[in-house]
């Protein structure tokens, strides 16, 4: 089975914590919209959790209940719409830690990948196997980087441990956010003992 983008997923869920201000904003004002929008945002929230088999969205979702109780309550219109406009306004915190409580960890194994991503490009970069220029196609430039990764026995480990909590688009987007270019030019090239393995010798006549 593929792995999913932790990569996008976290991006998204992150999208999810920077609308929060605004639904404090709709509160604050005591904006007419404020309900909507929040049952919008809840749901949203809930789906991109789900799509992930992510358990917080039973908790998103056991939060709106107990908004959409109010609703249900027994009284006149207005004293039911104070105890929805109560319920939902006690909830926001909740709301915003589940999304923390997947957030945070996700954005730390994220933050160590990248880590390792920096390393093994300096790495590469300082065997002189590579050399980059604005006319070669970048994509292939870092598909032939990584399979220099993957096969060099000084390097593998960085690489299946990479795969193991990555897709292999997690592992494409990130090498292209951290990779410094300029380490790959020509002007920049560095001789160190790290053997370059026989694909990596092959592009580097090309």
């Amino acid at each position: 089975m593929l792995k999913k983008s932790k990569l996008l997923f976290h991006r998204q869920l992150h999208s999810f914590l920077l609308e929060f201000p605004g639904l404090v904003n709709r509160l604050e004002r005591k904006d007419a919209a404020f309900i909507p929008e929040l049952f919008e945002w809840m749901r949203s929230t809930e789906e991109h959790l789900l799509a992930y088999q992510s358990r917080q969205a039973a908790e998103i979702a056991g939060i709106r209940s107990r908004i959409l109780a109010g609703r249900h309550d027994e009284g006149h219109g207005i004293a039911k719409r104070k105890l929805q406009w109560k319920a939902a306004a006690d909830s926001l915190f909740a709301l915003q830690e589940v999304l923390q409580e997947v957030c945070v960890p996700l954005e730390r194994q994220l933050d160590e990948a990248r880590e390792l991503i920096r390393q093994l490009l300096l790495i590469v970069a300082q065997t002189d196997a590579f050399t980059y220029d604005s006319k070669r196609d970048f994509d292939a430039f870092l598909q032939e980087i990584w399979k220099f990764i993957y096969g060099n026995e000084q390097l593998r480990a960085g690489a299946v441990k990479l795969k193991t909590v990555l897709s292999a688009e997690d592992i494409r987007l990130l090498m292209a956010e951290e990779i410094n270019l300029e380490d790959f030019s020509a002007s920049n090239r560095n001789t160190t003992g790290l053997q370059t393995a026989p694909n990596a010798k092959e592009s580097r006549k090309t």
